[in-house]
């Protein structure tokens, strides 16, 4: 699994710097959403929340007022320190932290309930899914939601996504598309959907609560220098006075996906998917979801040891046999969270294999993988196959 690129073409941004807009203005989830996480039921009274990229609290705050026990971390100290502000205005009973979601530092399996709200884009996918795993107690679940805009619909974020990229044109988050999947991509080879919503609703604004918005937008405020800021503060404000009132609403797209672990974090699905995705569908990308960045193939056959040379060595063999599909024929699961599975495959010599030009022929490979996995990816791999026979069936060993 690969982390997620980083937006506006890695220029740098500093939430802290637009801490106080942001806690002002950028308004949260909607009533609308609330009542429909009040009838998932979501959260009970004492349930343990944590939120991930929590920002200036936004959903720990709402959390908190509805009975939780809750946690915010987020990388920005200035983002918290304005949490624990709004949190002491309310007298608010939240533990804010300065924390990656990647590493938080906090017990294992100790919450109910993990969210991030607007926020999961930021993170690598790859190290903070174990860490929500670790996390998570028996039957917890992980909330993701999302506030979008939709420019193709609205025009004054159309407009105002114009007059943003004029003064940051390394902003990658306009125009973006508001499809929501049945499953986020990053989510299928570890959680299953208990719950899904999305629907559209108009916010209202002010041309001032307006600009406040923008302003804590991560193209302005979180990059731009102070009297750039102002700059296009003012341009706005000449904007909204020509193609808006004083007050008017803005269609803002509402969506979450309610998630729980698969029962396929226990290192045997894993196994048992690692074979079903990688070895009978042939899908590559999954070595990515389901091998941890730090993987070391304890046989590496000649290739580099690390998740991109077995890639690389999986490849090779797919374009040698094209149709090739695996079967396990045993699976073994010890205390330790290794797994020990006996395969048979086939597959059609129809490319270049080790040094034999394509033979055409129907081969049958023979083997035996030993993986050792944690936190639902695979760290450790060691493999042992027939290749006499191998070599026999090609046309004998060279």
């Amino acid at each position: 699994m690969r982390g997620n690129p980083p937006p506006d073409h890695g220029v740098v941004f500093d939430w802290g710097r637009a801490s106080r807009d942001y806690a002002l203005y950028r308004p949260g989830l909607p009533a609308s959403f609330w009542r429909r996480v009040e009838a998932l039921e979501v959260i009970r009274p004492g349930s343990r929340v944590l939120d991930l990229g929590t920002g200036t609290g936004n959903l720990a705050l709402e959390f908190a007022r509805r009975g939780g026990t809750v946690i915010g971390v987020d990388t920005s100290s200035g983002q918290i320190e304005q949490a624990r502000v709004r949190a002491a205005a309310e007298n608010l009973a939240v533990d804010f932290r300065v924390a990656p979601a990647e590493s938080t530092g906090l017990p294992d399996h100790s919450f109910d309930l993990i969210t991030a709200g607007q926020c999961w884009f930021y993170f690598d996918p790859a190290r903070a899914i174990p860490e929500v795993l670790r996390l998570l107690g028996p039957g917890g679940r992980l909330m993701t939601c999302y506030l979008c805009w939709m420019p193709r619909f609205d025009l004054i974020q159309r407009e105002t996504e114009r007059l943003v990229l004029k003064h940051n044109p390394n902003w990658t988050g306009a125009d973006e598309p508001s499809d929501v999947p049945p499953i986020p991509s990053w989510a299928s080879s570890h959680f299953r959907v208990t719950a899904m919503f999305a629907y559209d609703e108009p916010l209202p604004f002010t041309r001032e609560t307006w600009r406040g918005r923008i302003r804590a937008c991560r193209a302005i405020g979180a990059t731009l220098e102070p009297d750039r800021v102002r700059l296009f503060d003012a341009e706005l404000d000449q904007l909204l006075r020509k193609i808006a009132g004083e007050e008017f609403h803005v269609l803002h797209r509402v969506y979450a996906h309610v998630l729980e672990p698969l029962n396929g974090t226990a290192p045997a699905e894993i196994a048992r998917r690692w074979m079903e995705d990688v070895w009978q569908k042939r899908d590559l990308s999954a070595i990515d979801r389901l091998h941890s960045p730090e993987f070391i193939d304890r046989s590496p056959a000649g290739r580099a040891s690390d998740r991109a040379g077995y890639k690389a060595g999986t490849a090779e063999c797919f374009r040698a046999f094209p149709d090739f599909r695996c079967a396990i024929e045993d699976q073994i699961v010890d205390p330790e969270g290794r797994v020990a599975i006996r395969w048979t495959a086939q597959g059609t010599h129809w490319g270049a294999f080790l040094g034999h030009a394509p033979t055409g022929k129907r081969i049958t490979f023979r083997g035996i993988e030993i993986l050792r996995i944690e936190n639902g990816l695979i760290v450790e791999r060691w493999g042992e196959w027939d290749g006499l026979d191998l070599l026999d069936q090609l046309g004998g060993a060279r």
